[in-house]
């Protein structure tokens, strides 16, 4: 799920911009328009000389205007800065910046929306390379299976199993992961309707712990032994119970911004190591399927994650939940997991088909984010990079991959013609 927080580098219309209206300055503007309000020139009981109620009017509307003056003019120079009517001295709306054309405006907004996007694609880079790190670090351990999902799969994949059995297994898997997925989704959205916020960071809060300290410190050991680096265990339980309580703290509570960003990454990371244990049949079809699932809960008029979303700007408060924010731009973390699942189950066959996956999932992810700034509401953040990054995986590895190693085979080398 992604969505901006608010609109995606747009302009801000005017006349969605109310006019201002400052405590104990009468509105005239209102006052003269509206024939039904009580003015001192229409009272017929008033025993007062009309001329000194005029100037009485014109005396208050003068002192307004400096009022609304002094509470709503912006710095000079500034976007906001009014623009006073020759003829009447009253302020206009702003057309554009004083000193800058319409191509340096729009220049500065591409600029702005280029940022914008950077701060998304950093986080997401960073987390599928660590990701990739990992899964190739433990290649070194030829002893290592391990599948942290094993106990919530219908189907145990087999190579000598046929493609039919591979598939129609995958396939049960995969709708349990949807269903499981639903499900959490559900009570999510149920208890943030009925305003059970203890209950939800709470829950939050213990699968933060346990992920970090269990999976963090399973991630830790394998590496160290990967390794062969010598650490005792009275060290190693102090750094990991100190890594997971200062992740809790940072991601819930306070903590500088780099920091909180950073444990958000580790996390996404090390979730995404522990789907990459999946089967690959099973992998494959998990990401079909969570893909898939995105847009019904996204887009859907029942989707869960759309009612949630719009819960969310109904009150006005953000959504609880583990989310990346960069500049105007959010992120759900489970979009991080499964950009870098795809990355690591494509890095157990060859660098090439990472490389042409990594692509595909930043391409997929570009084009959402234009996509969110054309239609300005919140978007499902997974079936174009998913569908990119597979297509790319499966032809680099049915074409690519076996040319290339062709070209080596028969010591063929490529080389592109040097212009004198």
């Amino acid at each position: 799920l992604v969505w901006s927080v608010d609109r995606f580098g747009g302009p801000r219309r005017m006349s969605e911009t109310p006019s201002p209206t400052l405590p104990g300055v009468p509105d005239t503007h209102q006052q003269r328009e509206s024939p039904s309000s009580s003015s001192p020139l229409m009272d017929d009981d008033a025993h007062t000389d009309p001329m000194t109620n005029y100037h009485s009017l014109a005396g208050e509307e003068r002192r307004g205007s400096l009022e609304l003056e002094q509470h709503e003019s912006p710095p000079r120079g500034s976007l906001e800065e009014p623009v006073l009517d020759p003829e009447g001295g009253r302020p206009q709306p702003p057309t554009q910046r004083p000193g800058m054309d319409e191509d340096d405006e729009l220049d500065e907004e591409m600029l702005d929306q280029g940022e914008q996007v950077m701060s998304i694609l950093k986080p997401v880079t960073l987390t599928m390379i660590l990701v990739v790190f990992i899964v190739k670090s433990l290649e070194r351990l030829n002893d290592y299976e391990g599948n942290a999902f094993s106990s919530i799969q219908a189907y145990e994949e087999k190579d000598t199993d046929s493609t039919s059995t591979k598939l129609g297994g995958s396939l049960l898997n995969a709708i349990i992961f949807i269903v499981l997925i639903l499900c959490v989704t559900v009570v999510m959205l149920v208890l943030y309707k009925y305003h059970c916020y203890k209950v939800i960071y709470g829950w939050m809060i213990v699968s933060c712990t346990l992920l970090l300290g269990f999976f963090g410190g399973r991630v830790l050991f394998l590496l160290l032994d990967a390794y062969n680096i010598p650490f005792d265990y009275i060290t190693f339980f102090y750094v990991v119970w100190n890594f997971a309580l200062t992740g809790v703290l940072a991601i819930f509570w306070k903590a500088p911004r780099l920091c909180n960003q950073g444990y958000l990454v580790a996390v996404s990371a090390i979730l995404a190591w522990a789907l990459t244990e999946l089967p690959e049949w099973t992998t494959w079809m998990v990401l079909g399927a969570v893909a898939l699932y995105d847009i019904f809960a996204v887009l859907s008029p029942k989707g869960p994650l759309k009612a949630l979303v719009e819960i969310s700007q109904e009150r006005k408060e953000p959504i609880p939940g583990l989310i990346y924010e960069a500049t105007n731009v959010k992120l759900g973390l489970g979009d991080f997991v499964f950009y870098s699942v795809l990355c690591g189950r494509a890095s157990l066959f060859e660098y090439a088909t990472v490389a042409t996956a990594f692509l595909g999932i930043l391409a997929g992810l570009c084009l959402t984010l234009f996509l969110l700034a054309i239609y300005r509401r919140a978007l499902p953040a997974l079936p174009l990079s998913i569908a990119l990054g597979i297509i790319f995986y499966f032809l680099t590895r049915v074409i690519l991959v076996p040319f290339i190693a062709d070209l080596g085979k028969d010591q063929i080398f490529v080389q592109g013609r040097r212009e004198r």
